[in-house]
């Protein structure tokens, strides 16, 4: 529809593997919430997994299934149908230096090849921060 946008990819660089595993994700935003959609084609019996580098200027906190993140004033909850691990990790802005930060893991089990990821964006509201 006209209030949304869609894009989708794939990654077969796992292609010369038995099974031919391929990474297809697609993106659909709209007003309200960014939803990823990461499904794996073809069939491996390695382990599968997919994450999201934060960066070091955000934030995580956890809330049951969701995570929370800031970054500044900026603040938005992500969840997924399957659970996330927090990892420490390390970004690279430039060569030669490194900063710590989390990574954001999601592991496919067994039968499961496919994952939605919801990210809702909002700002914390001005009367919350004055207290």
């Amino acid at each position: 529809d006209s209030e949304s946008l869609a894009l989708e990819g794939a990654h077969d660089g796992f292609a010369h593997l038995p099974g031919a595993p391929r990474h297809v994700r697609r993106f659909e935003a709209n007003g309200e919430h960014l939803s990823i959609r990461d499904r794996i084609e073809g069939m491996t019996d390695r382990a599968v997994s997919i994450s999201f580098l934060l960066h070091p200027g955000a934030h995580v906190d956890r809330a049951n299934q969701t995570l929370l993140i800031t970054s500044g004033t900026a603040f938005l909850s992500i969840s997924s149908t399957l659970p996330f691990e927090i990892e420490d990790a390390v970004w690279w802005p430039d060569m030669g230096v490194e900063q710590p930060t989390k990574r954001l893991r999601l592991c496919f089990d067994g039968d499961i090849r496919e994952a939605v990821t919801t990210i809702r964006f909002a700002r914390p509201n001005k009367e919350s921060n004055a207290q």
